[in-house]
């Protein structure tokens, strides 16, 4: 997995929003936090990567696409919307306790 980190920083976003994309299918979990930084990315074929990869990493993509949902940069809250199924600017459903 390691092998695809030095493509995250390519400067042709075609490349960096495939070595997203194959890091989602692989279940990068180490490398959560890249993908979530990813979220933030200037080409939004890369955010919609990220967004997709988290959302393949059960709890803990969720958590950070949760976390970007919340967060100051809305093209990022905006892919992590679209990867919860949310539509854009709309907040997560409440939980049930029950």
């Amino acid at each position: 997995m390691e092998a695809f980190v030095p493509a995250l920083s390519d400067p042709d976003g075609r490349v960096r929003a495939e070595a997203v994309a194959a890091l989602g299918r692989l279940g990068a979990r180490s490398l959560a936090g890249r993908l979530a930084a990813a979220l933030s990315d200037r080409d939004h074929g890369v955010r919609a990567a990220a967004a997709t990869a988290l959302s393949r990493l059960d709890g803990a993509g969720r958590l950070l696409l949760q976390h970007a949902m919340r967060g100051a940069d809305r093209f990022a809250a905006d892919a992590a919307r679209g990867a919860l199924g949310l539509p854009p600017g709309q907040p997560e459903p409440a939980k049930s306790d029950g």
